[in-house]
């Protein structure tokens, strides 16, 4: 009886997360989730609990996954600020948006450490954000020298590092859900990351003057264009996501007509601005196929 009475708790706890997160994602009550939720099981001939825990799941591998493609984002931001405000571009904007940018890390950093407690992680998993984690450290040390040229370089270095590492806890977040249907996520949280590569090597470029870093310009172009085109064709599209990437779109053109003329200060502020706006879009986007999945699983 005690067993019993334990499991329909468990039960009660799961479906009382899975109305919230689908009340979320279709912007209705809860009453009207858990009628979405009851009939998607009668639909499915699957009991109320597992729709619902499937729901709650989904959601908290999407969320990771969101979480762990913010550090690869981050660390390519971070470094372009710092070239940023080097340039005397948008200076104290630059320092802002480079401190928030920190504390971000940080704060993903104890999303990601705490994990363990509602959800085992496979040993996979374990090792890449122990080593995310390490490469941060490292990053740090280099964050609290005095900006300069070499400084920079240092960073620039650690930030790569960070990205490896990053790359590989999300490759191994996607693997241990189990659920072929993030990868989504995983291609439009990446999107942000190489938003803010394309103008940290455009900037580093402006500074640095190595020829490397404008051939790496044209192969990023390429790895955008060709996912956006991805995300344009993906079946999991809703007249919110397809509003979002048109206007994505419309700042990709924008930015690439920007990566051409850094012959001025108001152009390198223009082309930042631009990646910020770009980011923006496609953390917005990552938001909204999140929803879309979590709907899609119940």
């Amino acid at each position: 009886a005690l067993a019993g009475a334990q499991g329909q708790l468990a039960d009660r706890k799961w479906l009382e997360r899975a109305k919230g997160i689908v009340a979320d994602a279709r912007g209705t009550s809860e009453d009207e989730a858990f009628t979405f939720l009851r009939n998607a099981a009668m639909h499915a001939s699957l009991k109320l609990s597992d729709i619902s825990r499937s729901v709650v799941e989904t959601a908290f591998w999407a969320e990771s996954l969101n979480q762990a493609g913010q550090l690869r984002m981050l660390s390519q931001r971070i470094v372009r600020l710092a070239a940023q405000s080097l340039l005397g571009v948008d200076r104290h904007r630059a320092r802002t948006l480079k401190q928030a940018s920190i504390e971000s890390v940080q704060a993903r950093l104890h999303f990601l450490q705490t994990v363990p407690h509602t959800h085992a992680l496979t040993p996979a998993v374990q090792a890449a954000l122990t080593l995310v984690v390490q490469s941060w450290h490292q990053m740090e040390l280099v964050l609290a020298e005095k900006t300069g040229l070499e400084m920079l370089r240092q960073l620039d270095r650690q930030a790569e590092q960070l990205l490896g590492h990053a790359e590989a806890l999300v490759q191994a977040l996607e693997n241990a859900s189990g659920r072929r249907a993030l990868t989504v996520i995983n291609l439009c949280g990446r999107q942000r990351m190489l938003v803010q590569r394309l103008g940290k090597t455009a900037l580093l470029g402006e500074l640095l003057q190595e020829p490397s870093l404008h051939a790496m310009q044209a192969e990023m172009r390429s790895e955008l264009e060709v996912a956006l085109l991805k995300m344009e064709m993906t079946p999991l599209s809703s007249p919110e996501i397809m509003m979002s990437l048109r206007e994505s779109r419309r700042a990709w053109l924008h930015l690439q007509a920007g990566l051409k003329e850094l012959d001025s200060v108001e152009n390198k502020m223009a082309l930042c601005r631009c990646c910020d706006s770009l980011h923006d879009n496609f953390d917005q986007l990552t938001l909204l196929y999140e929803k879309s999945l979590q709907l899609l699983m119940s």
